[in-house]
């Protein structure tokens, strides 16, 4: 078992750039927020352009994430492409969707 820094197969390079996709579309959510968040209504009663921007940016993160997770893992264990940045961002990957998945089923917990 070798340890490399960068991924070797096409599933790790995948898991890695779908993580980067992540950390985009979030920091360009957080970005634009303060700047696009204050027209929360248009008064007519239906929702803005910026929130429907907003709301596609951080579900589009949400994806990315969870895609990064299952691809990491299959690249870890069936592929056997072990990089540290790999492992990093699986981990990484596996946090933030379990954070999501809590956060997302708070309300039928209660």
């Amino acid at each position: 078992m070798s340890f490399t820094f960068l991924p070797k197969t096409r599933l790790g390079k995948v898991s890695v750039g779908t993580f980067a996709t992540f950390v985009a579309t979030w920091t360009l959510d957080i970005v634009l927020m303060p700047k696009l968040g204050s027209d929360l209504m248009t008064g007519t009663g239906e929702p803005a352009f910026s929130d429907i921007l907003l709301g596609l940016l951080a579900i589009t993160g949400i994806i990315a994430v969870v895609v990064g997770f299952v691809t990491g893992m299959i690249a870890l264990f069936r592929k056997k492409d072990y990089s540290v940045l790999l492992i990093i961002v699986t981990l990484l990957c596996f946090l933030i969707s379990g954070i999501v998945v809590l956060f997302l089923s708070e309300g039928f917990i209660s």
